[in-house]
C-alpha cells in the first residue's frame, strides 16, 4: 500500500478526481472492494491504495531501489535492459515527470504499457479491450495469437518489453523474483490509476485506466493470497450503460 500511496500522491485524495470519477460517472462508492466487470470479481484497485485493512496478512515487500537516473533537464529519457558490452535488450521511454525519488522505476514501464493500449482502444471496443487486458490478472505475458487483430501490436510491445524484465531479473536478482514482479503488477495499478485520475480523457479511456489497474490488482492478490473484499458493485464497459 505504501507504494501506492507514494506513487499515486495527490491523486487519492479524497476529493480528488480519481473518487469523483467513482461517484459522479461510475455511480460507485470509491471505498466498494470489488468490481464486477463482465460477470467476473475484480479487487477495487482504488480501495486498496486507501485501506491498508484490505491487504490482510501480506508480509510487507522488500522494495527495490536499483533503478537510478539522474535529471538531464530534458523531458524523457531512452534507457534499456541489458549489459553495457552488449546489443540493447528492450527500450523504455522514461518520463521525468513521473519520476518519484528512492522508488522503483517500474511505474515508467507500466505507463508505457499503458499508453499503447490506450492509443489501441481507438480501433476497437472496450469490451474486447478487456479481454485481452484481462488475461494480465493471470499471466504476466499476453497470447498474441488470441489477441484482437488491433490489438496485438499493443500486446507485443507489453510482451517484449516483460520478457527482458524477466530475463534481467532472473540473471541479475534471482532471489527477488517476488518482490519484483509484484512491485511491477503494484507499478501497473498506480499507473491506471494516473490514467483514471485525467479528466481531460475520455470516459471510457478513464475507465479503461481503472481495467488495467484492476486486473493487475487481481494478479498481486492472485499471486499473494489475498482475499477480496466483501461487497461488490458492477461496472459497466459501456459508458453510455444504465447506472448500476
Amino acid at each position: 500500500q505504501s507504494l501506492l500511496e507514494h506513487w499515486l500522491g495527490y491523486r487519492i485524495t479524497p476529493r480528488g478526481n480519481l473518487k469523483r470519477f467513482f461517484d459522479e460517472t461510475l455511480k460507485v462508492p470509491p471505498e466498494t472492494g470489488s468490481l464486477l466487470i463482465n460477470g467476473q470479481l475484480h479487487p477495487n484497485p482504488l480501495a486498496f491504495s486507501s485501506d491498508a485493512a484490505l491487504w490482510g496478512g501480506t508480509r510487507p515487500l522488500d522494495a527495490f531501489h536499483g533503478f537510478q537516473h539522474g535529471d538531464l533537464n530534458v523531458a524523457n529519457i531512452l534507457a534499456y535492459f541489458g549489459h553495457k558490452e552488449s546489443r540493447p535488450e528492450g527500450m523504455f521511454l522514461i518520463d521525468f515527470a513521473l519520476y518519484k525519488a528512492n522508488m522503483p522505476m517500474f511505474y515508467d514501464l507500466a505507463y508505457l504499457e499503458m499508453s499503447f493500449l490506450l492509443e489501441a482502444l481507438n480501433r476497437t471496443t472496450l469490451p474486447r479491450w478487456w479481454q485481452v487486458v484481462q488475461e494480465l490478472s493471470k499471466t504476466d505475458l499476453i497470447d498474441v495469437r488470441s489477441a484482437a487483430a488491433e490489438l496485438t501490436g499493443p500486446a507485443a510491445v507489453i510482451n517484449a518489453g516483460r520478457s527482458v524484465f524477466k530475463r534481467w531479473a532472473e540473471s541479475v536478482h534471482p532471489s527477488l523474483q517476488d518482490d519484483l514482479w509484484a512491485q511491477y503488477w503494484l507499478a501497473a495499478v498506480a499507473a491506471g490509476l494516473n490514467f483514471t485520475n485525467k479528466p481531460i480523457l475520455e470516459t471510457g479511456d478513464r475507465l479503461a485506466g481503472l481495467l488495467y489497474a484492476a486486473a493487475h490488482m487481481q494478479r498481486y492478490c492472485n499471486n499473494f493470497s489475498i482475499l477480496l473484499p466483501p461487497g461488490a458493485m458492477i461496472i459497466h464497459l459501456d459508458p453510455a450503460s444504465p447506472e448500476p
